[in-house]
């Protein structure tokens, strides 16, 4: 979230080095059919839940779009608690 330059495979198996993971590995993987098929599930899911944006929380039946600072995010969360 916080990579400033430009996201290639280059710079994706460098972050992960600097995390002490396999880059190339990881790199190997991105395209494959299981991958694929997490992000074509994941993408269906969000269009079925009408995600357009990030970030979208989603707080037990209730979306919240858009930035939502921690003060508020601990108020849904406990809330949401309070309900359930």
């Amino acid at each position: 979230m916080n990579m400033r330059s430009d996201v290639t495979p280059a710079s994706l198996s460098a972050l992960a080095s600097a995390f002490d993971l396999d880059g190339d590995a990881i790199m190997a993987e991105m395209d494959s059919p299981e991958v694929r098929e997490v992000l074509a599930s994941n993408r269906a899911l969000g269009d079925r839940m009408q995600i357009t944006g990030t970030p979208t929380f989603v707080f037990g039946d209730q979306l919240v779009r858009g930035y939502v600072d921690l003060a508020q995010m601990r108020k849904i969360i406990a809330e949401e608690r309070e309900d359930s």
